[in-house]
């Protein structure tokens, strides 16, 4: 028998078959157990209401402090889910944007840590745009110079440069 990279070759010769069996000399490796999960919690536990095409900014929090992955399921059409500008401090996302469409949205939030996760569910109402706010001003009518009748017509006098 000849052993070779952990198999013993058995039947090595000139044209005839090689079978191949491993060795095993130690008994196997129980497998890793993953660490139990943090419970991680978000909030708010709501969100304020939205306009349609007005800008919309809410942070998102997580605890236990850690670097987080962010996703968001269903968001209304024109918000976004993202990180805090923030580079160090991921335990916050920020739901942004302008909403586009008028309606009651529910999605869900996650934050992600490893293979460890915490989601919220949110309700979220998107009202219709603002009506835009239309002030008038008056022109006061100008008072230096005088009325004149209707059925009169100013005598237009003409230009004459002064003589010099």
């Amino acid at each position: 028998m000849i052993v070779f990279l952990g198999l013993a070759l058995s039947g090595v010769a000139r044209g005839q078959a090689v079978t191949a069996t491993p060795i095993t000399t130690a008994s196997p490796t129980p497998s890793p157990t993953a660490a139990p999960c943090e419970r991680i919690r978000l909030g708010p536990p709501t969100l304020p209401a939205g306009s349609v095409g007005v800008a919309y900014n809410q942070a998102i929090g997580a605890t236990p402090l850690r670097i987080y992955n962010w996703s968001g399921a269903s968001l209304p059409p024109g918000l976004f889910l993202s990180h805090t500008s923030n580079q160090l401090s991921y335990n916050s996302g920020i739901l942004s944007g302008r909403p586009t469409t008028a309606g009651t949205f529910t999605f869900t939030v996650t934050a992600a840590y490893g293979v460890c996760t915490g989601s919220i569910s949110y309700t979220l109402l998107v009202g219709p745009a603002p009506t835009p706010t239309v002030t008038s001003t008056v022109t006061p009518t100008p008072t230096a110079f005088p009325k004149v009748h209707p059925l009169r017509t100013p005598r237009v006098v003409p230009f004459r440069p002064p003589i010099t």
